[in-house]
């Protein structure tokens, strides 16, 4: 898994005014964890494509000592701190679609338009122990702001690659 480049169809979602101007729309993916609460913590497919950001949930609070931490860091495949059942159950839908909303409620969908700013920071996240990931990225609203931990490692430069590639214009690395 991790950031990956996916041409695709528009399945059925709202057209806007497409930054990347060619036949297909284009999106990014990657698996990122949220902290909440201070402690607690829960694991997300993003969605980043030109209309917007979405996220899935995908497993909930991970520890350093859960199942899928040792073969996560010895292979660098993040897609071990997944519940497969629901990362397939939140690819039934087009992201950000009222279905895919609607699979779970910590499921979001964010419009471009009211995403002011993403921000990139390197630096590894306190309390992450032996999960292995690559900084973190903030996307920023006027009302809030959420940071997602990228999932794996030498995974961001692509994610950036393709955020910038999307036209968002604001992304600060």
């Amino acid at each position: 898994m991790g950031a990956t480049w996916v041409p695709t169809r528009s399945a059925g979602r709202p057209q806007q005014k497409a930054a990347v101007r060619d036949s297909e729309d284009r999106m990014i993916r990657f698996l990122a964890m949220e902290y909440y609460r201070l402690i607690w913590n829960r694991t997300f497919e993003v969605t980043v494509d030109e209309s917007g950001c979405s996220g899935a949930f995908v497993r909930g609070a991970i520890s350093t000592g859960s199942p899928g931490i040792v073969m996560a860091a010895m292979d660098d495949e993040p897609a071990h701190l997944v519940d497969a059942k629901r990362l397939d159950a939140s690819r039934e839908h087009p992201a950000g679609s009222s279905e895919y909303l609607a699979k779970h409620r910590f499921n979001f969908t964010w419009p471009r338009a009211s995403i002011l700013a993403i921000r990139f920071n390197p630096r590894k996240k306190w309390g992450m122990g032996a999960i292995p990931h690559d900084g973190r990225i903030e996307f920023e609203r006027s009302d809030r702001s959420r940071e997602f931990i990228v999932l794996g490692k030498d995974r961001a430069p692509k994610i950036l690659e393709g955020l910038r590639s999307l036209g968002y214009a604001r992304v600060e690395a």
